[in-house]
């Protein structure tokens, strides 16, 4: 990845489908503040609209997305699968095609693993069965740690496309990371700005300054370096807007290193091994 990044750059996933690198994520979005977001989202060249029935704004993106007036096979739409629909995946697909207006949703994820292994192998063979027959173009998972992926493997003989986990500078997962990378599973961020610490880091700030933009800019340029699908949350229009300006410089390898440095462990949220929603 390099200075030839640009808003249009695609990972293209083991089944070929492509997914947008650069995402907008409406996680902790309320139903009437997300429309806004994700309209001025694809107003700045975002083509990659992550949601969730979990998030409770599925039908208000799915809303803001039709009045956009762009195509939609121009847009990638991903949702999730909450853990208490795994029993009926089907049901969830349906739920959620309608609430986002579409025929089709680009990627559908197992939100979380959950600890029955029974019902998630049930919703990931569904997944894999909506995915042959065209109804979602990708099937992914999210949160998932190295267990959680061989174990899908071993029973479905191939790893997933695609695994939605947090990641950002103090807390890379790296050896889930690694991983991921080594077997070709797509690795999207989401907490890619850490959640309203970013501010805490202060070595960013002074890259920042180095390189003549903020903090959130340097951290977005060094995800998508790293080959990371990113998915910032902003409701403000500004802020949506510098997100999305991260092409018209390029970070040094030495200074990759450095912010690759920072990681601690630090991360927040649930534990994947025990948690069921």
């Amino acid at each position: 990845m390099n200075s030839a990044l640009t808003i249009g750059n695609k990972k293209t996933l083991r089944n070929g489908i492509e997914a947008p690198l650069l995402g907008y994520g409406t996680f902790e979005s309320a139903p009437d503040d997300v429309g806004n977001g994700v309209r001025w989202a694809i107003e700045a060249g975002y083509r990659h609209i992550d949601t969730a029935k979990a998030y409770g704004n599925e039908a208000e993106v799915g809303s803001a997305i039709r009045a956009s007036g762009v195509a939609r096979e121009t847009l990638f739409i991903a949702t999730k699968v909450w853990m208490d629909d795994y029993p009926d995946v089907n049901g969830a697909f349906e739920s959620a095609a309608r609430k986002l207006k579409t025929d089709y949703i680009d990627l559908f994820m197992l939100h979380w693993p959950g600890t029955d292994e029974t019902l998630r192998y049930k919703a990931y063979e569904t997944l894999l069965k909506l995915e042959s027959e065209g109804k979602i173009h990708a099937s992914g998972v999210s949160n998932f740690m190295v267990e959680h992926l061989e174990s899908l493997k071993g029973v479905f003989g191939a790893y997933p496309l695609y695994n939605q986990i947090q990641v950002h500078p103090w807390g890379r997962q790296p050896d889930l990371y690694a991983f991921c990378e080594k077997n070709e599973i797509a690795v999207a961020a989401w907490g890619p700005l850490m959640h309203g610490h970013l501010k805490e880091v202060t070595e960013l700030a002074r890259l920042a300054e180095a390189y003549g933009r903020s903090p959130a800019q340097i951290t977005l340029r060094w995800h998508l370096q790293r080959g990371n699908i990113v998915l910032p949350k902003s409701l403000h229009n500004e802020r949506i807007i510098e997100n999305a300006d991260l092409f018209g410089f390029e970070l040094s390898q030495g200074d990759m290193d450095f912010i690759d440095s920072l990681e601690r462990d630090w991360h927040w949220g649930p534990d994947a091994y025990s948690f069921n929603g």
